[in-house]
């Protein structure tokens, strides 16, 4: 009984501090009090039960323009949301005094990564700048978006829930979707999904690609959700919810959209069904020849419309300029987050394009920032997440729950190499969904034994 009030009173405490905390912020900052209500109300809430905040993060998930400015600095709504859920998790194991339980997935292999990033940011121009990026868009991703949501999901159950929480995120960025192309210009602009304002605001960005994020690992989520329900008319209606989605994602006329689609489906169905591929081929064969006009359509875009060629161009521009700065400094690269000042300085593109955007493709991007030891450090990064997923790959008792989740993974991981989320949650949470999945199917085993 002392120990139980001894805890409510640090947790009193530490409420009442954290809640003076943002009172100071909100005069120093000038942070609008809902948000200051909202922080204290998540704080109590995923302290009572964190699963909550995993469902939260799940749910916002494609969230990232929606911005809050504290003085010059500033956070996207998910990332605030995300931070807030980890600050309440390490609470937690404060109280507890418990820190050695914290899981720390893949961390040699994040290490090596994480180091490199570290070492082109001392010798980069801007050192400061270039370290603060390295703390807060590459191990804030690890933290939060990996530890934390792998720490938290410890059964099957949460992570249903977060699928489920994840999956109403991807109906309701469909409909968007959907009702955007009912808004447009039919006669006078390239009709395709594309995102909507909201209040003034673009919620998830202005891009197509940004939807894209959102709905390509959707599908599979939506198909691992079959796993768990039993119901014949709910299953059907996950088939109709499916299919609705990636009708949606086709729509959006990304070009990697399609591509990642096709390739992690294809491999899916080859591990699926083994032998029995000709059942996939068939029902394959039906949906090109359905999708066949989307298909024309596309060619179109791409070799006719200036949208599609000046893709094209200010793309292999983009590469011109990492390739450039890889060859001028190809050990340890220009230094963390530095892609966009080359980029700023390049009249070229400048002159062409406006202002300078991020590198439309991970890998590029690591080249010119890390050089070649980053560059070759994220591989086996990526290479160690994604060779455990195979051990479990021919078990076929678990193949409907956790193979769509490594193709979510796969899926979203293949697009990033066309587009500019790689350090973000919308990337990593997916990831961490599948790296859960393994997780859970090795300690069934452990107690199967």
């Amino acid at each position: 009984m002392g120990e139980e009030k001894g805890n409510l009173f640090k947790i009193t405490t530490i409420i009442a501090l954290i809640s003076l905390a943002l009172i100071m912020l909100l005069n120093f900052f000038n942070i609008p009090f809902f948000v200051i209500f909202a922080l204290v109300l998540l704080f109590v809430i995923t302290l009572i039960n964190i699963e909550i905040g995993i469902y939260l993060i799940a749910f916002f998930l494609p969230l990232i323009n929606l911005n809050f400015y504290f003085s010059s600095l500033q956070v996207p709504f998910i990332d605030l949301l995300a931070g807030a859920v980890f600050f309440v998790y390490l609470v937690k194991h404060f109280l507890a005094r418990d820190f050695k339980s914290i899981e720390l997935p893949h961390i040699f292999s994040f290490s090596l990564f994480f180091l490199a990033v570290i070492l082109s940011s001392i010798f980069s121009e801007n050192i400061y700048s270039s370290l603060w990026y390295s703390l807060r868009w590459i191990l804030f991703f690890y933290l939060v978006y990996i530890v934390l949501p792998v720490n938290v999901i410890k059964n099957e159950k949460v992570l249903k829930n977060a699928c489920v929480a994840f999956s109403f995120s991807v109906f309701l960025i469909a409909l968007m979707g959907i009702y955007s192309i009912l808004t447009q210009d039919w006669l006078n602009t390239i009709v395709r999904v594309r995102p909507i304002s909201l209040f003034g605001t673009y919620p998830i960005g202005e891009n197509q690609n940004l939807i894209v994020e959102t709905l390509l690992p959707g599908v599979f989520i939506l198909l691992a959700l079959k796993y768990w329900i039993k119901d014949l008319r709910l299953k059907r209606f996950l088939n109709i919810l499916i299919a609705f989605v990636a009708t949606t994602l086709l729509l959006t006329f990304s070009r990697g959209a399609w591509l990642s689609l096709f390739l992690v489906s294809l491999l899916m169905s080859i591990v699926f069904y083994k032998k029995r591929l000709i059942k996939f081929i068939v029902p394959l064969f039906l949906v090109i020849l359905i999708i066949t006009p989307l298909i024309f359509y596309m060619i179109n875009i791409q070799t006719t419309y200036d949208i599609g060629t000046t893709s094209n161009k200010s793309r292999l521009l983009l590469s011109e300029i990492a390739w450039d700065g890889f060859k001028d400094s190809p050990i340890v690269g220009k230094g963390t987050g530095e892609y966009l000042n080359l980029v700023a300085n390049n009249i070229r593109f400048r002159a062409n394009y406006g202002d300078p955007v991020d590198s439309h493709g991970v890998m590029q991007k690591i080249l010119v920032e890390n050089g070649a030891i980053g560059f070759l450090t994220f591989v086996v990064f990526v290479i160690a997440i994604f060779k455990s997923f195979i051990k479990f790959l021919k078990k076929e008792e678990y193949k409907e729950f956790y193979l769509p989740l490594v193709g979510a993974a796969l899926s979203v991981s293949i697009f990033e190499l066309f587009n500019t989320s790689y350090y973000k949650g919308k990337l990593w949470f997916v990831i961490a969904l599948a790296i859960v999945s393994v997780r859970l199917i090795e300690n069934k085993k452990s107690y199967e034994k």
